[in-house]
Parts: C-alpha cells; structure tokens; sequence
C-alpha cells in the first residue's frame, strides 16, 4: 500500500512538471521567428534559442518516459500485486528531480533568451522601417 502511495505521488510529481514545461515550451515557441542568417547576433541568439530547444526536448523525453515507466510501475502493484524495488523509485525519483532542477533552470534562462529575441527583432524591425522611408 505504502508503495502505491510513493507511486501516485511520484505520478502526481511528474504531471505537474509536465504541465509547466508544456506551458513553458508553447510560450518559446510560439515567441519563435528566426531565419539563418550571417549576422554575428543573429546567430549567436539563435543558437542559444536551438540550445535552448534541444534542452527542452530531451527534457520532454525524459518526463515522457518516466511517465510510462511509473505507469507501468504502478500498474503491476495494482493489478498483479507485484513488490516495488526501492532503487526503482530512488532512481525514478533522482530522474524527476532532475527534471524539475532542469525546468527551474530554463526557466531562470527563458527571460534573458526571449529579451534577446526582442531586441534583436526590434532592431530588425527599425532597419526595415529606415529602409522603406
């Protein structure tokens, strides 16, 4: 029983850092209108935004399989009555606190990344205007 309830507080756990960084990534993303390009800080904020992404998306396979895995987990102490080893959630549990120091730490580099993105894109914008008058 006392297993059961480390499970769906794990699951709990996880749903919940899921949901921010889903929040989190369709916020970025929806902030996202970059084009290569050979200027110096152009490239340097979009590799930054690429960086940014790869950490994001290795970040949701690791949740996702988490998920699955204490799922399944869960399931078998449910359905087959089956033991939980303790260094299958110790390390179930490492994983997701790894996770959420990740989620935690994206979330410190998003504002510098995204005010990076806007002053570029302003000046973008004030070279078209200057352009076009």
């Amino acid at each position: 029983m006392f297993m059961c309830i480390v499970l769906q507080v794990i699951t709990d756990s996880i749903q919940a850092v899921i949901k921010a960084f889903f929040d989190f990534r369709a916020m970025l993303v929806s902030d996202s209108v970059w084009t290569v390009g050979s200027d110096t800080e152009r490239l340097q904020v979009t590799r930054e935004e690429d960086l940014y992404k790869q950490e994001m998306t290795h970040l949701e396979t690791d949740l996702t399989e988490l998920e699955t895995t204490v799922e399944e987990l869960r399931g078998n102490v449910i359905n087959r009555k089956t033991r939980v080893n303790m260094s299958d959630v110790e390390n179930m549990a490492l994983i997701l606190s790894k996770s959420s120091k990740t989620v935690a730490d994206l979330k410190l580099r998003f504002p510098g990344l995204q005010d990076a993105m806007k002053s570029f894109l302003s000046q973008e914008m004030d070279k078209i205007v200057r352009e076009e008058t």
